[in-house]
Formats: structure tokens, sequence, C-alpha cells
């Protein structure tokens, strides 16, 4: 059975931690780094040293890309369970899965080619310069995690972000956590609201 949780595969992907059934883990004296699944966590192969790379495991396989081969990168976003967001190199949200309009309470048209304060509604991306232009924005959490991770490819992982955000009802604080993973020139940006 899959449980997914986001973690950092220092590689490039989101991992999902699984709770396999599978039986004991294949281990091998003679292989020099340890081997794991960059989707389920699932120990492929034990090495000697404590170096760690990473692979995919048939059971992941199989549950996310099917036997179909490569999969749509809209598509395969949609089958995380929490909100995910792809940005680009100008902060501009590509893409957001169901989860992602669902927290932000749009429709994709809303929030393709926008910059992430204002699909997030944050207070200051209405001030003069807007989104990341901002005396502000250089505190701002959001920013700071996807420009970490962008420039340097160092994924971010439940980094705390207190936003001012405009709502119907007013002002409010939120209290998020961002995780951040670069693929290619495209940010993954998770949020959860604690």
């Amino acid at each position: 059975m899959l449980k997914l949780e986001m973690r950092s595969n220092v590689g490039e992907l989101f991992m999902v931690q699984a709770e396999s059934t599978d039986g004991p883990n294949k281990l091998t004296k003679d292989q020099p780094f340890t081997i794991v699944c960059a989707w389920c966590g699932l120990l492929m192969e034990a090495g000697r040293s404590k170096d760690v790379s990473h692979s995919i495991c048939p059971k992941c396989q199989a549950a996310f890309l099917g036997h179909k081969g490569p999969v749509a990168l809209a598509d395969f976003i949609q089958g995380f369970g929490f909100p995910i967001v792809l940005v680009n190199s100008a902060v501009e949200v590509i893409e957001a899965n169901q989860s992602a309009l669902k927290f932000f309470g749009k429709e994709k048209r809303d929030v393709e080619g926008r910059l992430g304060g204002e699909v997030l509604e944050c207070l200051h991306a209405s001030e003069t310069g807007g989104c990341g232009k901002t005396t502000h924005c250089v505190a701002c959490a959001i920013r700071n995690s996807f420009n970490t991770t962008y420039h340097t490819g160092i994924p971010q992982i439940d980094v705390d972000s207190y936003q001012r955000i405009v709502t119907k009802e007013g002002q409010k604080t939120v209290h998020l956590k961002i995780s951040t993973i670069k693929m290619s020139d495209t940010v993954f940006l998770k949020i959860v609201e604690t």
C-alpha cells in the first residue's frame, strides 16, 4: 500500500514513502553504495558505504509510470494528493495540480503564467513593484526557497512560511510548509497549510 508523503531526493524528484509488504530487501555485500527507490524509499540494495544512489523499484514503476512509458509532467503531478505547482525561472506558475487549484480556490487559467504571490493572493503582491519586487519579498520564505533550489539545485524541505494573504473575508496570516525540488529548468513547489 502506498502512502503519499513528500520527502527529499537529492537527485531531482519528490519521494513517496511507502509501506511495503514485499518481503525482505535485497542485500548485496559487494555493492559499494546503497540503492534506494526514489519514490517509495524502499531499500533495494544495501552497500558497503553510506553513499546512496536512487532508482525506481518495479512496484513504483508500475504504479506511477504504468506500462505506457513516459508520462507528461502535467499528468504526473495530478497523482499527488497535496498541492504541487511547477514554477519557471521567472517565478511564474506554469502548471498546478488539482489539489493546488483547490487550495488556491482558482481555475487553471487563473494561475498559469502568474507570479506565485499573485496566485497565493499575497498582501504585498499588489504593492508597487508587485510580487518579488517589494521590500517584504526579501524575507519571503516561498521566494527564498524557490531561489535557493533554482540557483543551487538544493531542495528545500518543509520550510516554514508565514504569509499575509488577502481573502474574501479580509487579510489573514497563513502558516505554510514549503518544499521545493528542481527538475531541468522547473521547480516543483509543494505547499501544505499547517
